[in-house]
């Protein structure tokens, strides 16, 4: 028994020296990567410094790293990430630390300078998602100020058995931009109970009628025109023999002609395809039950 245990706590300072050591190997690899932050910042490289910074604050969490992430997020612009990591280290720091100054400062500017973005949806149906740039919200998001970044924005409305609606803002530094949100429109039913929607090849299928029959339009002016070179040739050529009119003739007559026929052939291409299109995709959005 007294092997046993001797065995025993001999496997736990194993275990125990073995997480130590890869915590100090953390640390270093953090602190290493960290440095290199450093010096990417003093050098005006916002973008390796920021990358730098958030990899050292992955490998090891620390309130200075995350201090100097948002200093150079506030460089590239990145004015929400700079917000909310400024306000985090506040969290972390004592007022009496040197560097809680530093970031209530930088969350101070921040919180002055980013935009935000207030929706207003309390006539919303509970199926209806919203989401803002890819990040789905709930109805508990409503009527809050949501800081963004400065630039366009993304704002989707979706739900079973609706069609997505988006629109596009753009913010701008210290804006607060209010939206009203409205429910997108159900699919439509048709007679007898099912439901409806149009096939998006169905639109596709009207355009290529309609340019094939303009193609073909088009490929019959150059055959009407391709007729009159002909008869311009007829009269200034004899035999082997053309005036400098007859010549020019000749010219743009082989020119309508090819374009006529590749035309006439691209014309009733894109027509046939259309009409089958259309055809097809008729009943295509029917559903059942």
């Amino acid at each position: 028994m007294t092997g046993f245990r001797a065995s025993a706590l001999g496997l736990a300072a194993v275990v125990l020296t073995t997480s130590q050591s890869a915590r100090a190997g953390d640390a270093a690899t953090a602190d290493a990567v960290f440095q290199a932050g450093r010096r990417a910042l003093a050098q005006g490289d916002y973008a390796q410094a920021a990358a730098r910074f958030a990899e050292s604050q992955r490998l090891e969490p620390a309130p200075g790293t995350l201090l100097n992430l948002a200093l150079a997020e506030e460089k590239l612009g990145r004015l929400s990430a700079a917000w909310e990591h400024s306000r985090s280290v506040t969290a972390e720091l004592s007022p009496a630390d040197e560097r809680y100054k530093v970031a209530e400062e930088l969350h101070a500017r921040m919180s002055a300078r980013v935009p935000r973005i207030v929706l207003r949806g309390t006539a919303l149906p509970a199926d209806v998602r919203v989401t803002l740039d890819g990040l789905q919200l709930s109805h508990a998001s409503f009527g809050v100020p949501l800081p963004v970044d400065p630039g366009r924005h993304r704002i989707l409305l979706d739900g079973p058995g609706r069609l997505a609606q988006s629109r596009e803002v753009d913010a701008r530094e210290s804006a607060t931009l209010e939206m009203t949100l409205e429910a997108p429109p159900r699919v439509a039913f048709a007679a007898g109970g099912d439901t409806t929607r149009t096939s998006p090849l169905r639109p596709a299928g009207w355009a290529s009628i309609g340019v094939g029959a303009a193609a073909l339009a088009a490929g019959t002016v150059f055959g009407l025109m391709t007729l009159e070179r002909n008869d311009v040739v007829e009269r200034e050529c004899t035999g082997s023999r053309c005036t400098d009119a007859g010549y020019r003739a000749a010219s743009q007559g082989d020119t309508f002609s090819a374009v006529s026929t590749g035309t006439f052939i691209a014309g009733g291409v894109l027509l046939a395809a259309g009409i089958v299109i259309v055809l097809v995709t008729r009943d295509a959005g029917k559903l059942g039950p």
